[in-house]
């Protein structure tokens, strides 16, 4: 899924899978801020050149049939140049 963030607009998510929860509730309880790479293709195959830094604003947490949820509202705030790409285990 390609999605593309700019400085003011809002980007609604909804995060299920185990790693993204425990990324987002890191994020939360820390600066509230993550990037958001502009993606070139759809099959992700070249690496994104530019983002937009992403600040929550508003967050629920859920648990449907068993399974954990985190909701997240989050605005765009600065676009930036991507100079170097790190990875970690929990996202």
């Amino acid at each position: 899924m390609a999605v593309m963030l700019v400085p003011g607009q809002t980007l609604p998510l909804q995060l299920f899978r185990p790693q993204e929860v425990s990324m987002m509730r890191g994020l939360i309880q820390r600066d509230r801020t993550f990037a958001v790479l502009a993606s070139v293709s759809d099959a992700g195959e070249q690496q994104a050149e530019f983002g937009t830094t992403a600040e929550i604003y508003a967050y629920r947490e859920e648990q449907e049939y068993g399974i954990e949820t985190v909701k997240v509202k989050a605005v765009g705030r600065q676009r930036f140049k991507v100079h170097e790409i790190r990875t970690q285990a929990d996202g």
